[in-house]
């Protein structure tokens, strides 16, 4: 299981180099990540319903990192840090995993809608944080 995690936040470390797209490019290589690697993806985001507390905790650590790295993009552009904003892009990771798992792993939807919906519902998601 840690293998699963270490491998796809690898395959999916944002590229500094990449600041204003950064978190799209990040995005289209975890659909890609998750395309070639459909069983191991659904088997680490489904892992979490297991009864072991390691399994857990190794996932615990997979949804944290990818909402870090969220937040760090979101704060980067000039969002305001709040705690309702963290919790709101940690339940935007896992309702990224279940887009994922029905769109990538059960179905061939082409990966840019995939990441184009994703793209669009974090996007809702800070702005349901962010007054104006």
């Amino acid at each position: 299981m840690i293998t699963a995690r270490d491998s796809l936040l690898q395959a999916s470390a944002p590229r500094a180099e990449l600041p204003a797209e950064r978190f799209r490019d990040t995005l289209q290589r975890i659909v890609g990540f998750v395309r070639e690697h459909r069983g191991t993806f659904y088997s680490l985001v489904r892992g979490v319903a297991s009864g072991d507390a390691e399994v857990r905790a190794v996932i615990d650590e997979s949804r944290a990192e990818n909402a870090q790295r969220l937040l760090d993009v979101l704060l980067e552009q000039g969002t305001e840090d709040s705690p309702l904003l963290r919790v709101a892009v940690r339940s935007w990771v896992g309702f990224a995993e279940e887009v994922l798992v029905e769109l990538a792993v059960d179905a061939d939807r082409p990966a840019d809608e995939i990441v184009d919906f994703l793209e669009r519902a974090a996007r809702g998601v800070v702005a349901a944080v962010v007054r104006h």
